[in-house]
């Protein structure tokens, strides 16, 4: 079945565990621009172990299968960040407003509307690119813990959006960001995450292993960190943590 990314395949399911998961476990049988898509995840995940749960048939759940030979080893985190790209693009298309949050996520005014998870594996050089986005949830469909802090396409224009249609428009957008990254054009990948970075010129708390402190955010580098000014005035890049708008 068609109706991956370029024209490969899509394979469609009712439920899995993860798409991520189903995807790593199949890798053999996958090829680049596959997709994988659920309308239901029992085990969907995140960064950090993170549980990433959507009613049926109201969220666009997918893993696409990337060949990791395309890319330079010095690109790899240009691909998380080229589906968080590829997703904010695809929501102003839509007419929403959307910015990107380092390093995987995407907000909508404010508040998360999807987010990204990269996988491999440690034996076939594939990449599985897992994408979650809120597309027809109501306000009541999200848990009321994260009502003030998740949103999705629905609340925001008011109006339900064919799954099918988010999922090409996506992968449209993913595809040709993707080809930046194959040829290694940072200066423009770079200008895209900048042009939508919601914390540009604030004050941030990173929680990292090491610390969870008040910096200033100095944006990304071109190999995809962050780079963050410390009260001591010492700048330092940052490969993984959760950032969040430090209180004022």
């Amino acid at each position: 079945m068609q109706g991956g990314m370029g024209g490969a395949a899509l394979h469609l399911f009712r439920k899995l565990d993860s798409t991520n998961s189903w995807a790593l476990l199949n890798l053999n049988m996958l090829n680049h621009g596959d997709v994988v898509q659920a309308q239901f995840q029992t085990a969907g995940h995140g960064r950090f172990a993170r549980t990433w749960s959507a009613p049926q048939g109201k969220a666009l759940l997918v893993s696409v299968v990337l060949d990791g030979e395309r890319f330079a080893p010095d690109m790899l985190p240009w691909v998380t960040l080229s589906g968080a790209i590829a997703i904010c693009n695809m929501l102003i298309a839509r007419g929403l407003e959307a910015t990107l949050k380092w390093p995987n996520d995407v907000l909508s005014r404010g508040r998360k509307i999807a987010g990204i998870l990269a996988e491999a594996a440690s034996d076939i050089p594939k990449l599985v690119l897992g994408m979650g986005i809120n597309v027809n949830q109501s306000r009541t469909d999200i848990p009321d813990g994260l009502r003030s802090s998740a949103t999705s396409m629905r609340q925001e224009t008011r109006k339900n959006h064919s799954l099918s249609g988010v999922r090409a428009l996506v992968l449209d957008h993913l595809a040709r960001t993707l080809v930046l990254v194959e040829q290694k054009k940072v200066d423009l990948l770079m200008k895209h995450w900048r042009e939508h970075d919601c914390h540009v010129g604030s004050i941030v708390n990173i929680r990292t292993n090491n610390e969870n402190a008040p910096v200033e955010y100095h944006g990304i580098n071109r190999d995809g960190s962050l780079k963050v000014r410390r009260a001591d005035g010492s700048e330092v890049s940052i490969w993984s943590g959760d950032v969040t708008l430090a209180s004022r």
